[in-house]
């Protein structure tokens, strides 16, 4: 009887630090969270606004990226060309300062204290006639205000230097005739509302 009470009380144990595990993970995976937002209703001057909210950055200048190149396209492209009004906010919407050093990246100074930024995309399909070397359409991304969109996400998305790895949720609003389709499963079953892990 002592065993089974000794093997019962090892197993309420180690259930008990697995538990504690898990939570520890979960609360580990929460800090790391990334939620970017993208308005497909309020499309203004063939734009589409993106609101980002980083996990916590502690250092005092941080670096954000779109990305200059994909894999699979064997170009660059520099998708930051076609980002606009880039714009930095604190906790209390006050705008921190900015540098922009190359066509796809943003120094942000005060880095900390740093709760989302906002910026606006233009669509690259738009230029396929007009420049020289244009994104190749598969790789993409289309704004037609009501109508469609084609959102290859590296051309809405973009990343900090200390964060390529963390996960993100996509949420995205869209006019209700509008239907997202995505090899990703939908979290949200609105019919203006797309949610994506």
């Amino acid at each position: 009887m002592k065993k089974i009470s000794l093997a019962l009380l090892s197993l309420a144990f180690i259930t008990a630090c697995n538990t504690t595990k898990t939570a520890t993970s979960n609360t580990a995976n929460a800090a790391k969270e990334t939620t970017v937002h993208i308005d497909l209703v309020n499309v203004t001057n063939d734009q589409v606004q993106v609101e980002f909210t980083p996990a916590h950055i502690t250092a005092e200048t941080a670096t954000f990226h779109i990305p200059k190149t994909v894999p699979g396209t064997y170009s660059t492209d520099n998708y930051g060309q076609y980002i606009e009004n880039f714009k930095a906010f604190d906790k209390d919407g006050n705008e921190l300062a900015v540098k922009h050093p190359d066509q796809n990246s943003w120094d942000i100074s005060n880095a900390n204290k740093l709760t989302k930024i906002t910026y606006f995309v233009n669509d690259t399909f738009d230029t396929e006639a007009t420049v020289k070397e244009a994104v190749f359409s598969p790789a993409g991304t289309n704004i037609l205000k009501d109508k469609n969109f084609v959102l290859n996400l590296h051309g809405f998305v973009g990343y900090f230097t200390t964060q390529q790895e963390f996960p993100y949720t996509l949420n995205i609003t869209h006019p209700e005739g509008l239907v997202g389709t995505s090899a990703l499963t939908d979290l949200d079953a609105a019919n203006t509302k797309d949610i994506y892990n």
